[in-house]
This record gives structure tokens, sequence and C-alpha cells, in this order.
């Protein structure tokens, strides 16, 4: 399965494009911002025939893209766990200065499986947040629960450090250790390496 990854905006958002397996699907993790390089980067490598976006969590840095990829990518879903909408729809949902308060959002379809990835339920970071799981490829993609060493910050409204900590433990961990881990800000990992040396959990 193709797939390529870019870093995105001032606080370098992972943002990940994969091809499913049946080559007529584009799916784009956690659309940060600057929409034309990742339509850019989507018309380049990747034939497709429709679109459909993962969102990891709601926060602004994570969804900046999606208005605009809607409009140019024949979209056909936007995924996001319903337990985020609230924070989606927030007025308070900002970054200020990078990240404004993003208006007339498309509407989203909660998460569910696909041929190509399971989902797996991880809050803490946020209430709804979760992992897109492409089981063949052992692909995690994290969102901001779980990083090289480190995990998503538990302080936001939503968060909290004894259910992050129990969705990675219960959900992450129990995954087998050569899972690479792609998350939403940094280098990636793999599922080994952060039961034994990540130091927050």
């Amino acid at each position: 399965m193709l797939m390529k990854q870019l870093i995105l905006g001032p606080m370098e958002n992972n943002c990940y494009l994969l091809q499913s397996q049946d080559n007529k699907t584009l799916y784009i993790v956690d659309p940060s911002c600057d929409a034309q390089k990742i339509i850019e980067c989507a018309e380049h490598y990747f034939n497709f025939e429709q679109t459909i976006i993962l969102l990891t969590h709601a926060h602004a840095d994570h969804i900046g893209a999606v208005k605009e990829l809607v409009n140019e990518l024949n979209v056909t879903e936007v995924m996001l766990d319903d337990k985020d909408i609230v924070l989606y729809q927030s007025p308070e949902n900002v970054i200020i200065p990078f990240w404004p308060l993003h208006k007339d959002l498309p509407q989203t379809t909660n998460v569910h499986d696909t041929a190509d990835f399971k989902v797996i339920s991880t809050p803490g970071h946020t209430l709804g947040g979760v992992c897109y799981y492409f089981e063949p490829e052992k692909w995690l993609f994290s969102g901001d629960t779980l990083f090289y060493r480190s995990v998503g910050r538990t302080d936001l409204p939503g968060g909290s450090d004894t259910v992050l900590t129990k969705s990675i433990r219960e959900n992450i961990y129990t995954l087998p250790g050569d899972v690479t881990v792609y998350p939403g800000h940094g280098c990636s990992t793999n599922v080994s390496d952060e039961k034994k040396l990540n130091p927050y959990i």
C-alpha cells in the first residue's frame, strides 16, 4: 500500500496520504493545513476515484484543510468519532494565532472499520480520540495519543491522564510489537519500543 507523509504548518503536524488496496480510495489522515500541498501530493502520487478523510480527533491543528479538500478531492466521508463532534464545532476550538476558527466545516460520519483499516478507540487526549490501524501493513496512525517516547496532552478540555494511559496500555500496547506508530507530530516509532522506553506509561 502506498503511503506519503507531509509535515505541515507551524506546529509541524503530520498528515498522511494512503491508497486503498483496491486503488479506488485515497485516505487522508489529519489534514492540518496547507490544503494545496495535500492536493498536489494526492494528484502527483495517487490514482483514486474518491477520498475519505480520517480524523484522529478534532483539535484545530488537525482539521484546518478539511473544508478545502472536501471541495477539491471528491471527499465522500469525513470520519470522526461522534464524541468529538462538540469539539469539532466549538467556537473555542482555535489555536491563536496559527489556527483561527474553522467556519462552515463539512459534516462528519462516525468512525467505522473498512476493508483497509480498523478503528481503535483511544480517548484521553480528547473524548473521541481514535487510532486507525492498517493491519496488513502493521501501520497505526495514532494522532496525538502516542508519540515517540511521549504521549498527548491531557490538560485540555476532554483530556484525562488516567483515560489516556488506559487507552494506550489496553488498546495500543496489546498490538504486535513490530507495528509502526505514525503520530500526529514528530517521528515514527513502534509498539515494542514504546512499551519498553516510553517514560509516561
